[in-house]
């Protein structure tokens, strides 16, 4: 696989030959998930993203930052487009990015935000569990805002962490009852720790689903980056090669 470095520059189509570089170039933040997507830590997405702009030729470069920072360049407009994003415009309407100025890619993988608990303790299947008990939040994949407006929960019992590690290590300690991320995030995170066995989710319950995407601000030059994105992906599901890629299982992965 070929790895991506901080920042690259491959080539994006131009729309017209009187267009400059500049006004061409396309700006792609990444949202470092070591494991999955990671300047350092490489993993499925970053295949994904490899192999979806392998064959653009004009101007386009991606810059590495945590989820955090990445959204807020985003939505400051220094950004022009953010990798992963959920492929919906609700998840920024909450900070005032009208959906028109938005564009989004095909699905690149459906995600589920997840409870994990003790594996001691019982299997949450409900939200009353979710409303009544303190937890701990991923960082980097529910904001305090979004888990209070969205999903009704009591802003008062919910901790902000900066990493899953730091989420699960409250969890040993008794601070928390449970943790909040996504299932792809935690089966990442999870190859990488020895207490994996320690927590457990419900196969069936599900707090909220997202489709993860690329998501853009509207010009010409991010209107045929994505139009090349989709059709790559098209290929890439068409052939079961996307699927093979997530699961670990391509030959690109190695």
């Amino acid at each position: 696989m070929k790895r991506i470095v901080i920042m690259f520059l491959l080539f994006v189509p131009t729309f017209s030959t009187l267009a400059s570089d500049d006004e061409l170039s396309v700006a792609l933040v990444g949202t470092k998930t070591p494991g999955l997507f990671d300047d350092e830590i490489p993993g499925p997405y970053n295949v994904v993203l490899d192999r979806i702009t392998a064959k653009y030729d004009g101007p386009f470069k991606i810059i590495w930052e945590h989820r955090r920072r990445a959204f807020r360049d985003f939505q400051a407009n220094s950004i022009d487009c953010l990798f992963v994003s959920a492929g919906r415009d609700n998840s920024f309407a909450n900070f005032g990015v009208p959906r028109k100025a938005l564009i989004f890619s095909s699905s690149v993988n459906r995600v589920t935000m997840k409870i994990y608990t003790l594996a001691e303790d019982a299997i949450v299947e409900d939200m009353a569990f979710l409303k009544t008990q303190t937890l701990a939040l991923d960082g980097g994949a529910i904001s305090v805002d979004t888990a209070v407006n969205q999903f009704g929960l009591t802003r008062e019992k919910l901790l902000p962490t900066e990493s899953l590690t730091q989420a699960f290590n409250l969890l040993m300690l008794g601070r928390v009852e449970g943790v909040l991320t996504f299932d792809n995030d935690y089966a990442n995170w999870r190859v990488r720790t020895s207490n994996f066995n320690k927590y457990h989710t419900s196969e069936s319950f599900e707090i909220d689903s997202n489709e993860d995407s690329i998501v853009c601000k509207r010009s010409p030059a991010t209107v045929a980056f994505i139009r090349h994105v989709n059709a790559a992906i098209t290929e890439l599901k068409t052939t079961n090669e996307l699927a093979q890629i997530l699961a670990g299982k391509s030959a690109t992965n190695k």
